[in-house]
């Protein structure tokens, strides 16, 4: 439930608390556009985004589009924001997608799926964009035929005839389109109440509060950016700077640059972005920059790296930036976003642990200090946060007494214990970066995906969940969801129903480590492999490599699973080195012999729209000659 103290736990709805923040911030700045990374082009105060969207949300009124989908085809823009919050006005649910802006074959299979599925009465853009759109339009089936909108077809008179349209908590507001590791993107369905109740746990963990700032390039019709940045933000009243994630990626620093400008708070993204901070920004670019104001860093929507928040925190230091500022997050779709995270003013939990004894799903601490390798300023912050020191109690912390199924217990035997290495040897240790614990009512059980019961502590299992973030199911697919969204455990039918993550992981000192991905699993003579380990090592062993550019799988080949590793390369000059040092890499790392290393042209790499490895699909191009090949 909402906490009370955030004065929104009789709110229905997100517009409920976009209007209980007029009587304090209705002038206030909610909305500012980067419109190249940069320069402002415009900036929407609380009272302007409720006059607005309230405007269209009349229009859809008049309609009749309260019940129907939207489709918001924007790029990053406060019409996007405006529009959002008018299917929320109307009870009209939203349906976010990418804009396609070329005839890219990857972007027209995605939005003619979604346009199929959910078969949309009205869609909206910008009037900017809307010509070129229609342009595109006869290439996708059942595009043409829609009504097109944009939010300047409503005058801001109009909002006088908005009509409350009484909706829930249990109504749905929006389809949330999930990557997925394939073409086939399932739409979650989101509930009013779901967007409330993830964003007060977000806020709870965050500490967000009005008026603080953030700045973000992350896509708004992904759910990182819609609901941790545009509801989540809207939510906690603060001021929430954008800019197109085009302009980031082109140059990091204007990311950079803004939080420093802004004095942001909170702003962050998945692991890549604070990679691509570490290879392209040097520190004379930064030169007078202070990023202390930098509270809460986020990092999630893929495997976070302990290497990277150490690099990161040691590079940065110079101006400002320090490792407890990281809130190392875990979420998905399918629970709105967040389902753990860790307490703000704290540094990242980085544990180490036997990689052979993680191939076994069993947990093994290794007694090697978890900030052994790292920079030693870093080092000094983990070391003073495990011994207990700059430990902040703020609201929402879990005390002793409400631990979580896999919690170590005072006096119990720690998982392991009578298995714990002394060994350093790099290749046997696997040092994780922990997601945080939880919050709220938020209930997290490991599980034996075979059995569907309860995991023991020191096992690695299947994460489930259960509470009031996890949505309704998938628009239109009621055998998927039940599978998904309704699973009870076979050794306590009267629990749940959870929603089955596919991620597998476990809890170690009330902290959750993510492991992998149930279904990339790589299965070799009995061990299991998680694909992220090998693609780190390949990115790592040459500089032919392009960082995130690898997907490991495994092939049946007569009968028996043998490891194939994909490789995006920068040039084809050196292919035989390159394959020979992946080759060699893999081997003295993981103890593994690839049957098969594909070298592939830069860019062509199967990816989700937010940046995250398809393997099944680049498994399926590879077994049909699909892939860009240059070299094997």
């Amino acid at each position: 439930m909402l906490q009370n103290h955030l004065g929104f736990s009789s709110c229905r709805s997100l517009t409920e608390v976009l209007q209980a923040h007029l009587e304090h911030r209705a002038d206030k700045p909610l909305f500012t556009l980067l419109e190249d990374g940069e320069t402002e082009a415009g900036t929407c105060t609380f009272a302007q985004l409720d006059v607005r969207a309230r405007a269209l949300a009349a229009l859809f009124q008049a309609r009749g589009l309260t019940g129907q989908r939207a489709l918001l085809v924007f790029p990053t823009s406060l019409d996007f924001v405006v529009a959002f919050f008018a299917c929320l006005y109307a009870g009209v649910v939203a349906v976010p997608v990418t804009v396609p802006t070329s005839r890219k074959r990857a972007t027209f299979d995605r939005l003619m799926t979604v346009v199929h599925d959910c078969e949309p009465r009205v869609a909206l853009t910008t009037a900017a964009l809307k010509p070129r759109i229609l342009e595109l339009a006869p290439d996708i089936p059942g595009f043409a035929g829609l009504e097109w909108l944009t939010p300047d077809d409503a005058g801001d008179e109009l909002a006088g005839e908005w009509r409350d349209p009484k909706v829930e908590r249990e109504t749905l507001a929006f389809l949330q389109y999930t990557s997925g590791s394939t073409n086939f993107p399932k739409g979650v369905m989101v509930s009013h109440g779901n967007i409330l109740h993830n964003a007060a746990m977000i806020r709870a963990a965050s500490g967000h509060q009005p008026g603080w700032v953030g700045v973000s390039w992350l896509p708004l019709h992904h759910d990182m950016g819609l609901i941790g940045v545009v509801l989540q933000q809207t939510f906690s009243g603060m001021h929430s700077v954008l800019m197109p994630p085009l302009y980031f990626l082109q140059s990091p620093i204007r990311w950079l640059r803004a939080i420093d400008r802004y004095r942001s708070h909170t702003c962050g993204g998945p692991n890549f972005a604070f990679e691509l901070c570490l290879r392209r920004v040097t520190p004379e670019q930064c030169e007078g920059f202070d990023l202390s104001c930098w509270r809460a860093a986020f990092n999630g929507a893929e495997p976070i790296r302990a290497e990277t928040l150490e690099r990161f925190a040691e590079k940065f230091a110079p101006f400002g930036f320090e490792l407890r500022n990281f809130f190392s997050c875990y979420g998905l779709a399918e629970a709105t976003l967040l389902v753990s995270g860790c307490a703000t003013g704290a540094p990242p939990v980085i544990k180490a642990f036997d990689r052979e004894a993680l191939g076994r799903d069993t947990i093994v601490p290794v007694e090697a200090s978890a900030a052994s390798t790292a920079p030693p300023d870093v080092a000094h912050q983990v070391l003073e946060h495990q011994e207990g020191r700059h430990v902040e109690r703020r609201p929402g912390d879990r005390e002793v007494g409400n631990q979580q199924p896999g919690d170590r217990q005072p006096g119990d035997r720690q998982p392991g214990e009578s298995e714990r290495v002394e060994s350093e040897a790099q290749g046997r240790v696997q040092r994780l970066a922990g997601s945080g614990t939880l919050w709220l009512d938020q209930q997290v059980l490991i599980v034996d995906p075979s059995t569907l019961e309860r995991c023991s502590p020191d096992r690695v299992g299947e994460i489930w969940i259960a509470g009031g973030s996890v949505g309704q199911g998938y628009w239109g697919l009621p055998e998927q969801s039940a599978e998904t969204f309704g699973a009870r455990l076979a050794d306590d039918g009267e629990a749940g129903p959870f929603l089955r993550t596919g991620d597998l992981g476990f809890f170690f000192d009330g902290e959750l480590f993510i492991t992998g991905r149930l279904k990339d699993l790589i299965i070799l003579a009995g061990l299991n492999y998680y694909p992220q380990d090998i693609e780190k090592t390949v990115e790592a062993c040459h500089p032919n490599v392009r960082p995130e550019g690898c997907a490991a799988f495994s092939v049946d080949k007569d009968g028996e699973e043998r490891l194939v590793v994909v490789a995006e390369v920068r040039s084809s000059d050196g292919r035989e080195e390159t394959v020979a040092a992946i080759r060699r890499a893999i081997n003295e790392s993981h103890e593994l012999r690839a049957w098969a290393v594909e070298l592939i042209r830069t860019g062509t790499l199967p990816k989700t729209t937010s940046g995250k490895v398809q393997r099944r699909l680049c498994k399926s191009l590879f077994l049909e000659g699909g892939l860009s090949r240059i070299g094997s």
